[in-house]
């Protein structure tokens, strides 16, 4: 950097931070340290590895610290983690929530992070990787671009935008967690999953077996799920409110209604399952 600087080109600094060994998480403590040295502008998190709560104190610890020592502070979030360590970011609630810390720790800048070994599928763009276009575990992040359009607005304004139109979005695993048996079928074999490694899905138990729904209204409406074959009504007001319902077997569908009259009616793309087999182990 001194040299480059000495060169004319001038560089502004944001260093990744990381964590000793020692160290569970980002502290206001750690953050200090890094913000000593005598070459940074300012320091960033890689927000993904972490529950949701978890992302937004690290964010918050580490804005504080930056804003003692006189620094920016660029905040990270990730849409998603879809790792074989499966964390549960609970639909958008999770996201929502990181996106709100965000907003209220006033994070000088924002990082989106996205990285590009794709069997992780955390990427935001409207289509599967290349690939994988027959996975069918590969979902489009259609949902997320949508919702991120949003708290950027809000991110940028300061104030929650306007909502011209009604949406629903939801978010949910094909199984429970305790149904943790897979079919290898190259050594036909069961497998389970917790102990596995890819393409098995690795389900641990900090996940929970929800099937997470967040709703963007123009207005009150009423909003009915029905997850294996028992619906349940929700009346939600105007704005963006988040809710979830126990994960049961079948394709969850949701129906959202104003004043008598249908406005959304759609059903979920993947089936929950009851029981593994032979056929559903890599699903």
């Amino acid at each position: 950097l001194t040299k480059l600087k000495a060169e004319g080109k001038k560089i502004f600094f944001i260093p990744l931070s990381g964590v000793g060994r020692h160290e569970m998480s980002d502290s206001v403590e750690s953050g200090l340290r890094l913000c000593q040295e005598p070459h940074v502008d300012g320091i960033w998190r890689f927000a993904c590895d972490d529950s949701p709560w978890g992302l937004i104190n690290v964010n918050a610890n580490l804005r504080r610290a930056a804003t003692r020592a006189n620094k920016l502070y660029m905040a990270g979030i990730s849409c998603h983690y879809n790792s074989a360590n499966v964390r549960d970011m609970q639909g958008l609630r999770g996201y929502g929530a990181i996106w709100e810390g965000i907003i209220r720790d006033n994070a000088d800048w924002t990082e989106i992070v996205t990285w590009n070994d794709y069997n992780e599928d955390t990427n935001l763009m409207h289509y599967k990787w290349k690939r994988d276009w027959d996975k069918q575990t590969y979902n489009r992040d259609g949902s997320f671009l949508d919702a991120t359009a949003y708290y950027i607005s809000w991110y940028k304004t300061g104030a929650p935008p306007p909502i011209k139109q009604d949406k629903v979005f939801f978010a949910y695993r094909d199984r429970g967690r305790w149904l943790t048996k897979a079919w290898d079928a190259e050594k036909k074999e069961w497998k389970i999953h917790t102990m596995g490694k890819w393409p098995f899905t690795q389900i641990h138990d900090d996940v929970q077996d929800k099937i997470y729904f967040s709703a963007f209204l123009t207005a009150p409406a009423r909003l009915t799920v029905t997850a294996g074959g028992k619906p349940q009504k929700f009346d939600m007001p105007a704005g963006v409110t988040h809710g979830d319902v126990a994960l049961a077997p079948g394709v969850p569908r949701f129906v959202l209604e104003r004043n008598g009259k249908a406005v959304l009616d759609v059903v979920g793309r993947r089936s929950i399952i009851d029981k593994e087999t032979e056929e559903n182990s890599l699903a």
